[in-house]
């Protein structure tokens, strides 16, 4: 409400409309703002009275160049770093208005200097197609648009100047929205447009966001032009000839009053001048553009020249009403400016029929559809409730669902359960959005949703609406999967997730992006018999090395020695309980490989490389009597830092090792590599000690007495035994960590063992040690040492297939014992100190022979000791 004795520049309609501005005989002197306007006087009574304000004229430069402009005060407020300047309002007119030259190009570089980014439109049509990333305050830019003959008019981008615009459609709109509310319009700046309307210029402050809504504005006769929209600027000529002129320069921009910035984040009103109200803020729509181009088209076919029955007087001003109709709904985006001009820019004119007579059809329209609004048709029911489009209500889903579900390729949808991000089905999320969008049905029945809002929400609850959401879903709560399963120093448990480095224990949370845990709760200080005895089914110095291994196994971190132990024993030898309470305890956190992983076939589908993804203890049960392991899968397994592989029918995904692996087995495994790359990754664990039934004889030192029951009460581990063992690993881990990341060396008994199985395995190893010495000064013919060794791979019934010749000699050359021990091959015509294969084989063959250097054959009568291995 104005205060008594206020005054107030009123632009209202009056008996005696005001003159145009015209220009002066004097090139340097017009009129400014508008000669023979009226001002409206508040009185202490109420009501309006009008006034005539007197003329006011700007002095210009003779030079022509702009004059020094009196700046706004600075804002109160301390400006952020970089931030855009703001302006704060004057406190009093008494200083006299800045002068400013009367040209597009001055008027543009003044509203640049006060920090508003300007643009060319013509008209009120943007001249740049991406004007509000290209409106611009350098002065360089605006010479080159604005300094030419036919110069266009300013645009202000309004977001990007930090500027809210009410652009007032009837005089005095603000005016009586705030007076019929209980407020005041404070003093800010203004610019006069058209027939007694006004553009009333508001700062934004820092954090302030306005869009172009008009909010509880809406039936007031108000635009509102902030984020995404512009003005046309002062200095600029509207269509109808007059000047956008401001009413006093020396007025900033005021801060949007709190009344004003409440009213525009409100919903606008709904209207009942339509059988379907219209709903919501605007949203673009099919319906809204099937319309617009109607009536463009209609105005575009209209008959040529004019004539009376022609129809250009009730066409156009059906399609101007037509396109205010939809430019004063909600649902479109379509506003009054641009129906005005649309309707300008395509209806015909000629000599008998000119532009004052589409203004007067365009102010006829504008009269007949005050207010009223165009409802969407039934059919296109989801337009006119914008927040219940697709793309609206599936981010409204995803903010409720985001702490419980995500998307990610090759591994799919995700659900948090409160402790664990685990695998789910599309059946599942599309079941979680029935139940949160029937929830917000019945909210909004229950809080009084009418007719139409209803159908609308009831539509909501079909097969295809929500599986549609879902897809959409996917893109909105979509992570990298290798974002989870990336925390190595942390265990997650069934109370909780153990910093394997302290073993403190941390509460679940959904943002570490754990899809693994065990139920076992941790207990730093379990203990329990029944793991003591499953101990003993090792040596005590293995069983203290396997402590830290199995600890290591628990963290994240691939193994740094690259080894894999191979616990192999009989049966009945403790190592199936051990084994399986330690994968008990350690529930989602160890895995069961298949053994194709290991084993031969090595184009074998990669689908089973994909259990190790995020897995720390990856176990190898049981490989059958007399295969063999795979080496380059071996090697690929355990020693490479990032694995890529597939579940079936997704995508490839790729990931961080984070397993260490362990084979167990009855029998051991054939390795037919001879290198010493393959038996540095390989550590033979094992389980020397036959358990016998309780009242069996024990046989020899390594029978024991065993426990029956003991496997399966560590299985159930219904008394502790769990707690125990994952106390006992995270123990091991810690170790780990204090050793500084380092794994202890192999124990005697693991060191003997392997080396075992290595002569046992390695034939080329076993050959050599049956069948060869090692001597510098002799030398065997490369086709007899094949020979000899092709007769001893054959007399030992292995079950393997020959060897080539080409096998064998690359096999025999690489391997480290031979090259350690100085056996090279060569072409030598000498012969001297060869060593035959047959005892009275003496003469040497005629001509150049292949031999091998540094080594001859063994005789029953040699001395075992001389060259030995």
């Amino acid at each position: 409400m104005v205060r008594p004795g206020r005054v107030r520049l009123g632009l209202g309609r009056f008996r005696g409309r005001p003159e145009r501005v015209r220009r002066t005989g004097d090139p340097r002197r017009h009129p400014c703002p508008v000669p023979g306007r009226h001002l409206l006087r508040s009185r202490p009574a109420g009501g309006w009275s009008a006034v005539t304000s007197e003329q006011h004229t700007f002095d210009l430069p003779d030079d022509g160049q702009t004059a020094p402009l009196q700046d706004a005060a600075p804002a109160t407020s301390p400006a952020r770093a970089g931030a855009r300047p703001r302006l704060a309002p004057r406190t009093s007119r008494e200083t006299p208005p800045a002068t400013v030259p009367d040209t597009p190009l001055a008027w543009a570089q003044w509203a640049a200097a006060r920090g508003w980014h300007v643009f060319p439109v013509r008209g009120k049509t943007p001249l740049l197609r991406h004007w509000p990333e290209q409106a611009t305050t350098d002065p360089d830019q605006t010479r080159r648009w604005f300094a030419t003959d036919n110069a266009p008019n300013v645009g202000i981008a309004c977001g990007l100047s930090g500027l809210l615009v009410v652009d007032e459609d009837e005089p005095l709109a603000l005016e009586k929205w705030a007076a019929d509310h209980g407020h005041e319009v404070p003093e800010t700046f203004a610019v006069l447009s058209r027939e007694g309307r006004r553009h009333l210029y508001f700062a934004v402050a820092d954090g302030q966001e306005f869009g172009n809504s008009r909010g509880a504005l809406k039936g007031y006769g108000c635009d509102v032009r902030g984020k995404g929209g512009f003005v046309v600027g002062p200095g600029s000529v509207h269509e109808t000839g007059s000047t956008y002129t401001p009413v006093a320069l020396n007025i900033a921009p005021a801060p949007v009053p709190d009344w004003l910035a409440e009213a525009l984040t409100k919903p606008e009103p709904r209207t009942s001048n339509s059988s379907e109200a219209d709903t919501g803020p605007a949203m673009p729509t099919n319906y809204e553009a099937t319309v617009v181009r109607g009536e463009v088209a209609r105005l575009r076919d209209l008959p040529q020249p004019w004539h009376e029955g022609a129809g250009w007087d009730q066409t156009v001003f059906d399609a101007a009403c037509n396109l205010f109709e939809v430019a004063n709904s909600s649902w479109s985006l379509l506003t009054v400016e641009e129906a005005e001009r649309l309707v300008r820019e395509n209806a015909p004119t000629d000599p008998e029929w000119g532009s004052d007579k589409v203004t007067q059809k365009i102010e006829s329209a504008r009269s007949q559809t005050d207010g009223k609004t165009r409802a969407a048709p039934r059919e296109a029911g989801r337009d006119v409730a914008p927040d219940l489009l697709d793309s609206p209500l599936a981010e409204w889903t995803a903010e409720r669902l985001q702490a419980r579900y995500c998307w990610a390729a090759g591994l799919g949808w995700l659900r948090y359960n409160g402790k664990v991000w685990q695998e789910t089905t599309d059946a599942n999320v599309v079941e979680a959005v029935r139940k949160l969008w029937r929830k917000r049905f019945a909210k909004e029945i229950a809080d009084g949703a009418d007719q139409v809002r209803a159908k609308q929400l009831n539509a909501l609850l079909v097969g295809g609406k929500i599986s549609g959401a879902v897809r959409l879903l996917k893109g909105i709560l979509e992570r990298r999967a290798d974002q989870f399963d990336v925390q190595p120093d942390l265990l997650n448990v069934g109370n909780g997730v153990v910093d394997l480095r302290t073993g403190e224990l941390l509460p679940h949370s959904p943002d570490l992006l754990l899809t693994k845990i065990t139920k076992v709760k941790y207990d730093p200080d379990a203990e329990h018999s029944d793991w003591e005895q499953a101990l003993h089914a090792l040596h005590a110095k293995v069983a203290d090395w396997m402590q830290v291994r199995f600890g290591q196994a628990a963290t994240g971190y691939a193994t740094s020695d690259d080894v894999l132990p191979v616990l192999q024993g009989n049966g009945a030898n403790g190592k199936s309980t051990l084994v399986a309470a330690i994968m008990s305890a350690l529930g989602d956190h160890a895995v069961v490989v298949p053994e194709r992983v290991l084993l031969s076939n090595p184009s074998d589908h990669p689908t089973e490389l994909t259990t190790l993804r995020g897995a720390r203890v990856a176990l190898i049960e049981e490989t059958p009597e007399a295969r063999h392991l795979n080496v380059k899968r071996l090697k690929d397994v355990v020693g490479t830092p990032t694995m890529t592989a597939r579940k079936i029918r997704q995508d490839n995904i790729s990931w961080s090792a984070t397993h260490a692996l362990f084979l167990t087995s009855n029998y051991r495994p054939r390795v037919n590599e001879t290198d010493h790359g393959t038996w540095r990754r390989l550590a033979l664990v094992s389980f020397p000690f036959t358990f016998r039934r309780p009242g069996e004889p024990l046989a020899t030192e390594w029978d024991k007495t065993g426990d029956p029951r003991l496997r399966e009460r560590l299985r159930a581990g219904r008394e502790g035994q769990h707690e125990a063992v994952l106390a006992w690993v995270v123990a091991g881990a810690r170790r780990w960590y204090e050793a500084g990341h380092v794994l202890p060396p192999p124990p005697e008994q693991v060191v003997a063992a392997t080396t075992a199985w290595r002569h046992e395995s390695d034939l080329v190893l076993a050959y050599m040690a049956d069948r060869l010495d090692f001597d510098p000064n002799r030398c065997v013919l490369a086709t007899e040492l094949f020979a000899d060794f092709s007769e001893w791979h054959e007399s030992r019934g292995s079950g393997t297939r020959a060897w080539a010749e080409n096998t064998f000699a690359q096999r025999f050359g690489e391997h480290d014992t031979a090259t350690r021990k100085g056996v090279r091959k060569t072409r030598t015509r000498s012969l001297g100190g060869l060593s035959r294969r047959f005892r009275g084989t003496n003469s040497a063959p005629p001509g150049t022979a292949t031999v091998w250097h540094g080594v001859r054959f063994r005789r029953t009568t040699d001395d075992d000791a001389q060259g030995a291995l």
